[in-house]
């Protein structure tokens, strides 16, 4: 398809992508920390254009963004930068295996660049027909490398120290063993200073397992298969990528590169291998997510909402996009109800397994957490200025008022209702307790609304396009 024919149609998708765009530079170089005031407002302005794309097409003109494949352009290439400079594990075994995460990521971003270039060689000669080869299949080694980047913080940390990843890994064992997990003090790195320097206390416990129960029992599934729970979170996010090309590639069959740019959002996504490395679960999350959305474009009535059950169970924050599923205009009360009958299934048993357990871990544990002083939010801004929290009768309204609007204001379709979901998510990280693996779960939504938007555009204009045969 013509790509210059979607210039008139590009405002909210002008916004998404530069929603994107700073919410990467915020919280990428710092690995989600607060450094310097400057992130927060930047994530502020990313939270604004996320806001004000679902009510506001023409505010904005930038002739540079006039074409999506200039768009996309650029802002992979700011993804692959901060992808190259920032995102690496921390816990890796040698400075050798740095080095080599280091150098498969400098072979990638070689051959992003090739995006920029066209060749005008023959073949004729070695160098040439190498460079012909590259430039034609550069996707294919962009995937492949993305895969060997993960299994390569995987293998060469294999023991990290956060506690999240042993939450993952006993929990899965204790499940396997016929444990509760939700009743288990689970291995920790920690030594009594490191204890003091970041909970405030030297005797350290790991003794909660903060997720719902799908969680348990998916992570439990990859532990056994691959014996690193690990790979549930490799598997997720290269599933969002997948699912990311299959819902551009055929609206986009005449261009395969605007389907192309947008998966790799997604594959050198910043901290996409930290993440990984941590075993923060939220790429499990977003790819249930992502799997309900294209399985709910595919037209299945039911088996979307099984899924969205799943994706129900398994975190907490997971239970804002119930709330806008209700006004979701493709929605009936059985639908509703699946959704539902499965969280309540998978989550019940856990719940009467250890009810006091289950409820300490899953609700009172989260309630009372306090986020670090480097949590990349206002309230972390407060405690550096004034030594206190942000009051909750100053935080709980904001979110309130920004949930209400958005149930009265939001459009009801898919892309709205998400859409609405992730802004009073963002508001949550962006007022008490932003880190590095909630910015990224955000950055990874708005990847699948530049998707939704990218095809619902494309469908537009192969439809406009059609009409116009017809009536000539």
């Amino acid at each position: 398809m013509d790509l210059t024919r979607l210039s008139n149609q590009t405002s909210r998708l002008i916004y998404l992508v530069l929603a994107h765009f700073l919410i990467l530079l915020a919280y990428a170089a710092s690995n989600g920390l607060l450094l310097h005031q400057v992130q927060l407002w930047l994530l502020f302005f990313s939270w604004l254009l996320l806001m004000m794309s679902l009510f506001k097409k023409s505010i904005l003109y930038a002739s540079v963004f006039q074409n999506p494949l200039e768009m996309l352009l650029l802002v992979n290439l700011v993804s692959f930068v901060l992808f190259y400079f920032f995102d690496n594990g921390i816990y890796l075994q040698s400075i050798q295996a740095s080095a080599n995460i280091i150098l498969l990521k400098f072979v990638a971003i070689s051959l992003f660049l090739l995006y920029f270039i066209s060749f005008k060689l023959k073949g004729d000669n070695f160098f040439s027909a190498l460079m012909l080869h590259l430039a034609k299949h550069k996707f294919t080694y962009l995937v492949v490398l993305a895969v060997i980047l993960r299994l390569a913080v995987i293998f060469y940390s294999p023991t990290p120290a956060g506690d999240a990843y042993w939450s993952l890994k006993e929990g899965a064992y204790d499940l396997i063993s016929g444990k509760n997990p939700y009743g288990q003090e689970f291995s920790h790195s920690y030594s009594p200073e490191s204890c003091q320097a970041i909970f405030g206390y030297s005797d350290c416990k790991n003794d909660t397992y903060p997720y719902l129960p799908a969680t348990i029992l998916i992570t439990a599934f990859f532990q056994l298969i691959f014996g690193d729970v690990r790979f549930t979170l490799l598997l997720a996010q290269l599933g969002m990528a997948v699912i990311v090309y299959l819902l551009l590639r055929q609206p986009f069959s005449r261009r395969d590169t605007i389907p192309q740019l947008v998966t790799l959002l997604v594959l050198y996504l910043p901290l996409s291998i930290f993440i990984v490395e941590q075993s923060w679960i939220d790429p499990l999350s977003i790819f249930l997510l992502y799997l309900f959305v294209y399985l709910l474009i595919g037209g299945y009535r039911f088996l979307p909402y099984s899924l969205f059950g799943i994706f129900l169970a398994i975190n907490q924050f997971s239970l804002i996009f119930l709330i806008f599923l209700l006004r979701f205009k493709g929605i009936s009360v059985k639908k509703f109800l699946l959704a539902i009958g499965i969280f309540s299934l998978i989550s019940v048993p856990f719940a009467v397994w250890g009810f006091k357990d289950f409820i300490n871990d899953t609700i009172v544990y989260h309630l009372t957490y306090q986020a670090p002083l480097a949590s990349l939010s206002f309230n972390s801004l407060t405690k550096i200025f004034f030594y206190t929290d942000i009051p909750l009768f100053i935080t709980v309204p904001i979110i309130l008022a920004v949930l209400i609007f958005l149930l009265l204001r939001a459009p009801r379709g898919i892309l709205g209702t998400i859409q609405a979901s992730l802004i009073v998510l963002f508001t949550l990280f962006l007022m008490r307790q932003g880190l590095a693996n909630y910015y990224y779960s955000i950055a990874c939504g708005i990847v699948l609304l530049i998707t939704l938007e990218l095809r619902q555009i494309a469908l537009s204009n192969l439809e406009n396009n059609k009409t116009g045969l017809k009536e000539r």
